[in-house]
């Protein structure tokens, strides 16, 4: 693997680096299996409110496998998101993403990130400078063109601007091998690829600073699950010490040791 810095300027620069051979093909097979079997189940109980039918959406799969903690916490990209946020940095959101079409009676819902988009934050219509969050892109299962890998304009995460959602613009295509990891800035203009029928399994993670909000309320959700003895590392991804203090008698400080 290339030097932490490598990939540090690389994501400054182009908004975008790519890391090989994170995970051995074995591995892919494994965590491609367990997110399969995620989505049959939700599929069968009709629990698919964020699937629709060109694209397969699961949040927080280590809610339903504790196997997911494993892909939000690697010792390289940890090393990393330290250096570009900080030590304090934590998960803002985490899902299984698989943009394949299925014919389903029990998959209803709204197809998503088929349009130009950032996932940054805007503020007075003005997206907020690079480096305000990153996402990680594990690729389970090979991305490649006829499978609905993402698309994406390098270095446009150096635009403040608002990409237009339905514009022709000039891309380039996400591909690569299982066992593959693509970090890429929050501000870079992308979107999902063309769905097809074949699998293109993933996951995608964001991160950011300690004090902004993630998708779900995590030490909630996990505050009577079995899940009591999750690592510290995990934990603090999870922000179970970031969350602000009931009031101030609690404690004065935000950020807390675990």
């Amino acid at each position: 693997m290339p030097s932490i810095d490598y990939h540090i300027r690389n994501i400054k620069d182009n908004g975008i680096t790519i890391i090989k051979n994170v995970l051995t093909n074995k591995q892919c097979e494994f965590y491609t299996k367990r997110a399969n079997k995620i989505i049959d189940d939700m599929i069968k109980n009709k629990k698919t409110k964020t699937f629709n039918k060109n694209c397969l959406w699961v949040p927080s799969p280590f809610r339903y496998d504790k196997c997911f903690f494993n892909l939000i916490h690697q010792s390289d990209l940890n090393k990393i998101f330290t250096k570009l946020i900080d030590k304090d940095y934590v998960l803002t959101n985490s899902s299984i993403i698989n943009r394949k079409i299925t014919k389903s009676n029990n998959i209803k819902g709204e197809n998503m990130g088929d349009l130009w988009h950032t996932d940054s934050r805007y503020i007075g219509k003005k997206r907020l400078e690079k480096g305000f969050g990153y996402i990680a892109i594990w690729m389970l299962e090979d991305f490649k063109k006829d499978n609905g890998c993402t698309q994406y304009i390098p270095k446009s995460h150096l635009k403040l601007e608002k990409p237009k959602r339905r514009k022709k613009y000039k891309f380039n295509l996400m591909t690569g091998k299982k066992g593959t990891v693509v970090i890429m800035d929050t501000g870079v203009w992308h979107r999902g690829g063309i769905p097809s029928d074949k699998s293109r399994m993933s996951i995608y993670s964001y991160y950011s600073p300690w004090f902004v909000k993630p998708y779900y309320d995590y030490p909630k959700i996990f505050e009577h699950r079995k899940y009591n003895f999750i690592d510290k590392k995990i934990k603090k991804l999870l922000h179970f010490n970031s969350t602000p203090p009931g009031i101030n008698d609690d404690r004065i400080y935000t950020v807390k040791k675990i």
